[in-house]
């Protein structure tokens, strides 16, 4: 089966792969209905024949712009706090890069904060990874039926 033009809640999905990786293995998924979550999503492709779907990334919303002084500490970031916790949250924050790739390589992207959240707060949760220069309050620019599924094998009608 192609994913490419199924449909879902409703809604026809558009899957085409993401030429900025190298990998081969990230598809991006447009027309995604609102009240789909990332298990929904998972379960229609592997209705569909994918498999070894890692994980989904929901891009668009309400997101935090943390600029560190090196691309390596900005890395670090996204490796040591992707599923870190706030002090005194229980809500796991989601740390990714830009999406585009052209914003500054230092630049991180930092979803799913409580609300009451401080600029503060965000500074002094990733400090332990280097030196941040910036942290600015932001709705990113993707909506949110832009979705990106990574570490997915798809099927072979797809390549």
């Amino acid at each position: 089966q192609n994913l490419d033009q199924t449909e879902l809640f409703g809604q026809v999905l558009r899957t085409e792969f993401d030429c900025c990786t190298d990998r081969g293995d990230k598809i991006l998924v447009h027309g995604v209905n609102r009240r789909v979550t990332w298990q929904d999503l998972r379960k229609h492709f592997a209705d569909q024949g994918a498999q070894h779907m890692h994980s989904v990334a929901i891009h668009g919303g309400r997101a935090a712009k943390v600029v560190f002084q090196t691309p390596e500490q900005a890395k670090d970031a996204l490796t040591k706090l992707g599923q870190s916790r706030l002090s005194g949250s229980r809500q796991k924050l989601r740390v990714l890069r830009p999406y585009d790739d052209t914003a500054d390589p230092a630049e991180i992207r930092v979803y799913d904060f409580p609300l009451d959240t401080t600029e503060y707060d965000l500074v002094e949760h990733f400090e332990q990874c280097g030196v941040i220069e910036g942290v600015e309050f932001i709705v990113d620019e993707l909506p949110k039926e832009f979705w990106e599924v990574t570490g997915m094998k798809p099927p072979d009608s797809l390549l």
